[in-house]
Protein backbone atom coordinates (compact mmCIF):
# COMPACT_ATOMS: atom_id res chain seq x y z
CA UNK A 1 0.00 0.00 0.00
CA UNK A 2 1.31 3.38 -1.27
CA UNK A 3 2.08 6.30 1.73
CA UNK A 4 1.35 9.47 0.77
CA UNK A 5 4.30 12.40 1.78
CA UNK A 6 2.93 15.35 4.01
CA UNK A 7 3.18 17.36 0.42
CA UNK A 8 1.05 15.29 -0.87
CA UNK A 9 -1.66 15.26 1.92
CA UNK A 10 -1.39 19.08 2.05
CA UNK A 11 -2.28 19.30 -1.58
CA UNK A 12 -5.61 16.97 -1.17
CA UNK A 13 -6.67 19.24 2.39
CA UNK A 14 -6.25 22.50 -0.12
CA UNK A 15 -7.82 21.22 -3.25
CA UNK A 16 -10.97 22.01 -3.85
CA UNK A 17 -13.59 19.32 -4.86
CA UNK A 18 -15.24 21.67 -7.21
CA UNK A 19 -12.84 22.33 -9.94
CA UNK A 20 -10.21 20.00 -8.87
CA UNK A 21 -7.26 22.50 -8.50
CA UNK A 22 -5.64 23.94 -5.32
CA UNK A 23 -8.15 26.42 -3.84
CA UNK A 24 -7.92 30.14 -5.34
CA UNK A 25 -9.96 32.21 -2.58
CA UNK A 26 -10.95 29.82 -0.38
CA UNK A 27 -14.63 30.43 1.33
CA UNK A 28 -16.23 28.72 4.33
CA UNK A 29 -19.52 27.29 3.55
CA UNK A 30 -21.85 27.35 6.72
CA UNK A 31 -21.17 23.44 7.15
CA UNK A 32 -17.01 24.63 7.23
CA UNK A 33 -16.66 23.01 3.87
CA UNK A 34 -14.01 24.96 1.84
CA UNK A 35 -14.12 26.00 -2.14
CA UNK A 36 -13.01 27.82 -4.01
CA UNK A 37 -14.71 31.82 -4.14
CA UNK A 38 -15.48 31.29 -8.30
CA UNK A 39 -17.13 27.72 -7.94
CA UNK A 40 -19.10 28.61 -5.16
CA UNK A 41 -20.21 31.79 -7.19
CA UNK A 42 -21.12 29.51 -10.19
CA UNK A 43 -22.43 26.90 -8.17
CA UNK A 44 -24.83 29.87 -6.44
CA UNK A 45 -25.55 31.38 -9.84
CA UNK A 46 -26.94 27.84 -11.03
CA UNK A 47 -29.10 27.15 -8.02
CA UNK A 48 -30.20 30.57 -7.33
CA UNK A 49 -33.63 30.22 -9.11
CA UNK A 50 -34.28 27.30 -6.59
CA UNK A 51 -33.71 29.66 -3.85
CA UNK A 52 -31.34 26.96 -2.13
CA UNK A 53 -27.89 25.49 -2.55
CA UNK A 54 -26.61 21.99 -0.96
CA UNK A 55 -23.31 22.08 0.00
CA UNK A 56 -21.15 19.09 -2.74
CA UNK A 57 -19.65 17.19 0.38
CA UNK A 58 -22.27 16.98 3.23
CA UNK A 59 -25.48 18.01 1.35
CA UNK A 60 -26.37 20.81 4.41
CA UNK A 61 -28.67 23.14 2.74
CA UNK A 62 -27.97 26.49 2.72
CA UNK A 63 -30.53 29.21 1.44
CA UNK A 64 -29.94 31.53 -0.97
CA UNK A 65 -31.66 34.25 -0.11
CA UNK A 66 -31.26 34.34 3.44
CA UNK A 67 -26.89 33.46 3.65
CA UNK A 68 -25.70 34.49 -0.13
CA UNK A 69 -26.09 35.68 -3.38
CA UNK A 70 -23.42 35.51 -6.47
CA UNK A 71 -22.58 38.98 -4.46
CA UNK A 72 -22.61 37.95 -1.14
CA UNK A 73 -19.81 34.91 -1.81
CA UNK A 74 -17.22 37.61 -1.08
CA UNK A 75 -18.89 37.76 2.43
CA UNK A 76 -18.33 34.19 3.52
CA UNK A 77 -15.65 33.77 5.86
CA UNK A 78 -11.78 32.66 4.19
CA UNK A 79 -10.31 29.68 4.88
CA UNK A 80 -7.27 31.22 6.30
CA UNK A 81 -5.73 28.30 7.10
CA UNK A 82 -6.43 26.54 3.54
CA UNK A 83 -4.40 29.96 2.70
CA UNK A 84 -1.63 29.12 4.96
CA UNK A 85 -1.38 25.71 3.82
CA UNK A 86 -0.88 26.97 0.54
CA UNK A 87 1.36 29.44 1.14
CA UNK A 88 3.72 27.22 2.66
CA UNK A 89 3.51 24.68 -0.04
CA UNK A 90 4.62 27.32 -2.24
CA UNK A 91 7.63 28.38 0.01
CA UNK A 92 8.74 24.64 -0.31
CA UNK A 93 7.91 23.41 -3.49
CA UNK A 94 10.55 22.25 -5.89
CA UNK A 95 9.86 24.90 -8.06
CA UNK A 96 10.71 27.98 -5.71
CA UNK A 97 14.12 26.06 -4.92
CA UNK A 98 16.37 27.68 -7.39
CA UNK A 99 14.74 31.48 -7.15
CA UNK A 100 13.73 32.00 -3.00
CA UNK A 101 11.03 34.26 -2.30
CA UNK A 102 11.89 38.00 -1.80
CA UNK A 103 12.69 39.63 1.51
CA UNK A 104 9.04 40.87 3.65
CA UNK A 105 10.76 43.04 5.72
CA UNK A 106 12.24 45.61 3.62
CA UNK A 107 11.86 47.26 -0.18
CA UNK A 108 15.20 45.90 -1.27
CA UNK A 109 13.81 42.94 -3.06
CA UNK A 110 16.61 41.28 -1.88
CA UNK A 111 16.18 37.30 -1.93
CA UNK A 112 15.34 35.85 1.67
CA UNK A 113 17.78 33.90 3.84
CA UNK A 114 15.22 33.03 6.65
CA UNK A 115 12.45 33.28 8.49
CA UNK A 116 12.03 34.51 11.94
CA UNK A 117 9.95 31.57 14.20
CA UNK A 118 8.34 34.46 16.06
CA UNK A 119 7.59 36.72 13.59
CA UNK A 120 7.16 34.82 10.98
CA UNK A 121 8.70 37.40 8.37
CA UNK A 122 10.76 36.11 5.63
CA UNK A 123 14.07 38.13 5.38
CA UNK A 124 17.09 38.89 3.27
CA UNK A 125 20.67 38.77 4.71
CA UNK A 126 20.88 42.53 6.05
CA UNK A 127 17.68 42.51 7.75
CA UNK A 128 18.53 39.23 9.29
CA UNK A 129 21.29 40.96 10.79
CA UNK A 130 19.26 43.81 12.00
CA UNK A 131 17.07 41.49 13.25
CA UNK A 132 19.91 40.02 15.51
CA UNK A 133 20.79 43.22 16.91
CA UNK A 134 17.74 44.60 18.01
CA UNK A 135 17.12 44.48 22.16
CA UNK A 136 13.21 43.07 21.51
CA UNK A 137 14.33 40.06 18.34
CA UNK A 138 17.61 39.50 19.14
CA UNK A 139 16.82 35.99 20.87
CA UNK A 140 14.25 35.03 18.37
CA UNK A 141 15.04 31.98 15.99
CA UNK A 142 16.11 32.42 12.35
CA UNK A 143 14.95 29.48 10.64
CA UNK A 144 17.44 29.21 7.25
CA UNK A 145 15.66 28.94 3.70
CA UNK A 146 17.34 25.19 3.48
CA UNK A 147 15.99 24.15 7.16
CA UNK A 148 12.38 25.20 5.86
CA UNK A 149 12.55 23.15 2.92
CA UNK A 150 14.10 20.06 4.13
CA UNK A 151 10.84 20.09 6.50
CA UNK A 152 8.84 19.36 3.65
CA UNK A 153 5.52 20.89 4.92
CA UNK A 154 5.17 23.71 6.75
CA UNK A 155 1.52 22.88 8.08
CA UNK A 156 1.95 22.49 11.53
CA UNK A 157 4.09 25.78 12.24
CA UNK A 158 1.97 27.94 10.45
CA UNK A 159 0.48 30.51 12.86
CA UNK A 160 -2.52 32.29 12.37
CA UNK A 161 -3.01 36.03 11.75
CA UNK A 162 -6.01 37.98 12.72
CA UNK A 163 -8.28 38.92 9.51
CA UNK A 164 -8.79 42.33 11.46
CA UNK A 165 -5.43 43.59 13.46
CA UNK A 166 -2.78 42.85 10.68
CA UNK A 167 0.26 41.19 12.31
CA UNK A 168 -1.81 39.86 15.54
CA UNK A 169 -1.44 35.96 16.30
CA UNK A 170 -5.14 34.21 16.59
CA UNK A 171 -4.27 33.04 20.00
CA UNK A 172 -7.95 33.17 22.20
CA UNK A 173 -11.21 31.96 21.53
CA UNK A 174 -14.28 33.91 21.91
CA UNK A 175 -17.08 31.90 23.62
CA UNK A 176 -19.80 33.88 23.23
CA UNK A 177 -19.14 34.47 19.32
CA UNK A 178 -18.02 31.19 19.16
CA UNK A 179 -14.60 32.16 16.94
CA UNK A 180 -10.77 33.08 17.18
CA UNK A 181 -9.42 36.13 18.18
CA UNK A 182 -6.48 38.10 18.67
CA UNK A 183 -5.73 40.35 21.76
CA UNK A 184 -6.24 43.28 19.99
CA UNK A 185 -10.01 41.72 19.11
CA UNK A 186 -9.98 41.26 23.32
CA UNK A 187 -10.14 45.51 23.35
CA UNK A 188 -12.26 46.34 19.76
CA UNK A 189 -14.73 43.81 19.17
CA UNK A 190 -15.01 41.49 21.90
CA UNK A 191 -15.31 43.47 24.76
CA UNK A 192 -16.72 41.70 28.29
CA UNK A 193 -17.12 38.34 26.03
CA UNK A 194 -16.60 35.29 27.30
Amino acid sequence: MATSTPQEKDEKDVTCLLCLDIFTDPRLLPCLHTYCKKCLEDLVSQCQKKGEIYCPQCRHEVKVSSCITCAQVSNLKINTVANDIIAALALTSEENADSPPGCETCDANAHAWGRCEECYQLMCEACIASHRRIRVTKHQHIESMEEIRNKGTLRSSVPQFCHIHEGERIKLFCDTCDELICQECTIDNHREHK
